[in-house]
């Protein structure tokens, strides 16, 4: 009978180890942001989107009064967008990856320019500009599916791939692309790629105008347009710049964190917060009377009000505590406040572990 008890309490710590990982697995993830200006003030009213990609918005909210906003967010593999945009300010833009527990991420803003000197532009002139440029803004807002860079070119701009002079000017259309400054290297190496041959073929192009050349498409096409801060192109009537390569040529910007080689296309390479390890020092958080771990609690630091909660297992990161010696305060409807004296630093990286008394 003994030997059937035990089995059967073998089986049942069997259920809840496998019951608890499963809780691990899918307990939400906690993405703390926090908006400033140049001078590091904080901004309040910030509106936040997390996106998955050009239009999934994974969640969305604004700044409180310390420019903050902590999201839960369920846990997703790959890499998250935060977009912040406000009245006043340039759009800002981070990339990411969320932890499994409390992810943090700064994000500075940088204030419009009020006002310019009136610059007069003709009408021919403001076209141009409009046919030529393309922002970040823009390609979230249309409402055409846009798999690659190609698609913003052919499906938003058309005119940056031939070009307004193309019908007049023969070999006015795009020769060259650069990306954050660096001219690519446009080669015969995919000459054979058959999706971009024959998404040439669909293209409209004028009369007087060559097909664009299928590595210039094959280099469009490596771009995310989730990826894209800013295009501008400028055609073979340009004079203004005068660098070899300048002319019949897109300019595009990438949004900070990415980069971009042939071999990979474009890619994030800034995903939150570093990894390293004594930054992301863990608390657990467990009830005095049943061990169980205590969700909800607000961890805060003292002396800058920047604050974390505990996700479903009880844990948090002290990712947002400054390098050094903090005091932290531990709150939670229910039980007694507390606070502790929290080091940050290379010999101090064992995850501390604190119990809550409930209130009598």
């Amino acid at each position: 009978m003994s030997g059937a008890v035990s089995r059967l309490a073998a089986v049942a710590a069997f259920v809840v180890a496998g019951a608890t990982a499963i809780r691990a697995q899918t307990a939400p993830s906690v993405l703390v942001v926090r908006v400033t200006d140049s001078e590091a003030t904080p901004i309040s009213g910030v509106d936040i989107s997390v996106m998955r990609d050009i239009r999934t918005v994974v969640a969305q909210s604004t700044t409180d009064g310390a420019g903050r906003h902590a999201f839960k967010l369920e846990h997703q593999d790959g890499s998250l967008e935060i977009v912040a945009r406000k009245i006043g300010f340039v759009r800002g833009d981070r990339f990411f990856t969320l932890g499994r527990d409390t992810t943090l991420i700064s994000i500075v803003l940088q204030r419009a320019v009020q006002s310019l000197e009136t610059v007069r532009v003709s009408a021919q002139e403001e076209a141009k500009h409009k046919s030529y440029f393309v922002d970040a803004d823009v390609i979230a807002n249309s409402d055409r599916p846009l798999l690659d860079g190609l698609d913003v070119f052919t499906k938003l701009r058309p005119d940056m791939l031939y070009s307004r002079s193309a019908g007049i000017i023969p070999n006015c259309d795009i020769e060259e692309v650069w990306i954050n400054g660096k001219r690519i290297p446009i080669s015969p190496y995919d000459s054979l790629d058959p999706m971009i041959a024959s998404r040439r073929k669909a293209l409209a192009k004028p009369a007087k105008s060559p097909p664009v050349s299928l590595a210039v498409l094959k280099t469009l096409s490596l771009v995310k347009p989730e990826h894209i801060a800013e295009i501008t192109y400028r055609d073979c009537m340009e004079q203004s710049i005068g660098r070899m390569g300048d002319q019949n040529a897109a300019f595009i910007t990438l949004k900070p964190g990415v980069a971009f080689n042939l071999s990979r296309g474009t890619y994030v390479i800034e995903q939150g917060i570093p990894a390293i390890v004594y930054r992301n020092r863990l608390l657990g958080l467990y009830d005095e009377g049943n061990g169980e771990p205590v969700s909800g609690a607000t961890v805060t630091n003292v002396s800058t009000g920047d604050h974390v909660e505990t996700t479903s297992t009880g844990t948090a990161s002290f990712a947002f505590l400054p390098e050094g010696k903090s005091k932290v305060k531990i709150t939670k409807a229910g039980y007694h406040e507390i606070s502790i004296d929290v080091s940050i630093s290379p010999k101090d990286t064992v995850p501390l572990t604190i119990v809550l008394t409930r209130n009598k």
